[in-house]
């Protein structure tokens, strides 16, 4: 074959140029896919260079001994890494697709790998047949009789993975589908042009634009990257764990939380806490090499791994004393500081354990608080049988349930007057009954609502029920009802227009209610929240900050609040008595009191208590030792 066209192969090269650059800056450099598409780029790239040294090789004829060694030593290299991408870019969609675990067995990769043996074969052979391509110095490469045998071996990874894209087509999107694609079609009309024309060395050329496609729409770092470490991030391991799920596939997925990763970070710095990150995922590594375990990891900020494996029989617990080990000694200096590691691990068995998506996404946020603090390994299924996890996955269920059926009961706790001797206010105390869950209280039920979003519909439940019963006087002991609310209501712009239309509604006087919110509402200053507290308190609303001693604890950020009353928090209130620090809550409640703010301390659970916060000048009581009756509707 004379006179090739060597442009198209020349021009091939600055792409791959700015392949491997992208692909280096935007760290997609780690983890199955990833590795494996380095592969592909780095086989086709040097498929590419051995096309033009043939080429180049075959500029003049007749051919010298020299170059008709050259062109037979680039042509054999050329069909080993020609093949050999499509061989390994089989594999890559595989990995992409998150379907690696269809073909993790050893004898599925050696069934797969036939064809590219086969390729191997018929070039070990060549030299005494000519079977597949002839160099002579008159015409240079020809191709020989049975070179179609190397092209339906490629035809077998073509309509394979063809195949197996449109299979896998739902847990791709389109642009990452039709990319990945885009290798096959356009290189079967590249083999078809270059087999009637062969001076047009359009096929590699073809292949760096497919693989300048993936770059752009399949290995995109949003999706795949913590960009902070490099390391496979969570995104990329919501996708994978989705794909698996729709696969059908059994998995072992392991968690490592570092619970105190943010304070480590903080002390040691970003820097050398990324150094650690990264000398961790390097020991869990080497330690699946070792131990020849097929794993796919990923790093979660601040501190999370995720670990997934295709065996489902294999037990962490063995890694852990090594790699602990390791990781101690990688410290080195930092350890003698004191700063120190606090990990937990879990298996799950997926979808044995958890089968739905979401639940175990959240379990690997929430397992830490379930788990027990004195281990550092649990199992799934033990805290998946907790009363407490169960009630907290479905709480949004349950919820619905008790307010469709009116399960929940409403009750006021008294609040003594210490000064006044007398109960001016209540406490509204909230409990849930559930038929399958059975009782959750007022303070569980606050904090699931927060932490899953559902505080906004519990609030605007309790502040319904309470205008009800003040409405039918039920309440008409007390000057005044506390309604503890989330910070969530109080960002809403709408929340004021809401508490105007049920007090037009249940005809009620603002003054009737308090409503409070948690210190952490230091959190969100934001207007709408200041705008939202001042309407409230210009209609006449009560507005009590709760929890105060635990915390910000900001004195001058407190007067910025129009705020008539401060709940101390019950922890802080005893903890400051039984360590005799009397002259600090002492000092508290007096500069509270002579700011004009009302001061309600909790804990007065015995006489003693409640005579010492009296003498302090505690306007507002609670607390066994002052409890009257209290009053329920149910």
């Amino acid at each position: 074959m004379r006179d090739k066209i060597l442009y198209l192969d020349i021009g091939a090269i600055p792409i791959f140029i700015i392949i491997w650059y992208t692909t280096i800056f935007r760290k997609m450099t780690k983890g199955r896919s990833n590795a494996l598409f380095l592969w592909v780029t780095a086989f086709a790239f040097f498929t590419v260079v051995c096309d033009l040294l043939a080429g180049v090789f075959m500029s003049e004829y007749p051919l010298d001994a020299f170059s008709q060694t050259a062109v037979r030593i680039t042509e054999y290299l050329y069909f080993i890494f020609r093949n050999g991408t499509n061989m390994i870019y089989f594999f890559f969609v595989f990995a992409v697709t998150r379907t690696w675990y269809r073909i993790s067995a050893l004898w599925k990769k050696v069934l797969l790998l036939l064809p590219y043996i086969g390729v191997l074969a018929m070039l070990a052979i060549n030299e005494g047949t000519g079977a597949v391509f002839i160099v002579s110095a008159e015409s240079g490469y020809m191709r020989g009789d049975y070179i179609l045998i190397l092209y339906a071996c490629a035809a077998f990874y073509l309509i394979f993975g063809m195949i197996w894209l449109i299979a896998c087509r739902r847990s791709l999107d389109l642009g990452a589908l039709l990319a990945l694609s885009a290798m096959y079609l356009l290189n079967v009309a590249a083999v078809i042009i270059q087999y009637f024309y062969s001076e047009m060395l359009i096929e590699c050329y073809f292949t760096s634009i497919s693989l300048l496609f993936i770059v752009l729409f399949v290995q995109r770092p949003e999706k795949q990257v913590d960009l902070d470490t490099g390391l496979p991030g969570y995104h990329g391991f919501r996708e994978e764990i989705g794909k698996i799920k729709a696969a059908g596939e059994n998995i072992q997925i392991i968690i490592a939380r570092i619970v105190n990763a943010y304070d480590m970070s903080r002390y040691m710095g970003e820097e050398a806490f990324f150094d650690f990150i990264h000398a961790v995922e390097g020991q869990i590594r080497s330690f699946a090499k070792k131990d020849r375990l097929s794993c796919e990891l990923y790093y979660e900020q601040p501190g999370t791994f995720y670990i997934i494996m295709g065996d489902t029989s294999y037990n962490p617990v063995q890694a852990i004393p090594e790699i602990r080990d390791q990781m101690e000694t990688y410290m080195g200096g930092a350890v003698k500081t004191g700063v120190r590691a606090e990990t937990r691990i879990v298996t799950i068995q997926f979808p044995k354990d958890i089968s739905d998506l979401g639940e175990l996404l959240n379990f690997g946020h929430d397992f830490v608080r379930f788990a027990d603090v004195d281990r550092l390994y649990s199992h799934a299924d033990a805290i998946i049988a907790q009363r407490d996890y169960q009630i907290e996955t479905h709480f949004h269920e349950i919820l619905d349930r008790a307010i469709s059926s009116d399960g929940i009961s409403i009750s006021y706790q008294p609040i003594w007057s210490a000064k006044e001797d007398r109960y001016p206010a209540a406490d509204t105390i909230a409990q849930l009954t559930d038929e399958e869950y059975g009782t959750v209280d007022m303070a569980m039920m606050m904090d699931i609502s927060r932490k899953k979003g559902l505080a906004i519909r519990l609030g605007t439940y309790l502040i319904e029920r309470v205008f009800q019963d003040i409405h039918e006087k039920k309440l008409s002991e007390y000057e005044y009802i506390h309604i503890p609310l989330s910070t969530a209501l109080f960002l809403q712009l709408d929340f004021t227009d809401r508490i105007w239309k049920l007090k037009e509604k249940y005809d009620i006087h603002p003054e009737q209610v308090c409503f409070s919110f948690q210190e952490s509402a230091y959190e969100n200053t934001s207007e709408v929240l200041n705008e939202n507290l001042s309407r409230l308190s210009t209609q006449g609303y009560r507005l009590m900050l709760d929890g105060f001693g635990k915390g910000y604890s900001d004195m001058e950020r407190i007067m910025d609040f129009p705020i008539r009353a401060i709940r101390l928090h019950k922890d802080w209130v005893l903890s400051s008595l039984g360590q005799k620090r009397h002259v600090l809550i002492k000092g508290v409640i007096g500069a509270l009191s002579e700011s004009g703010l009302t001061v309600i301390a909790q804990g007065a659970d015995d006489e003693d208590t409640r005579r010492t916060l009296s003498d302090m000048g505690c306007e507002l009581i609670q607390g066994r030792a002052v409890e009257g009756e209290s009053c329920q509707r149910s």
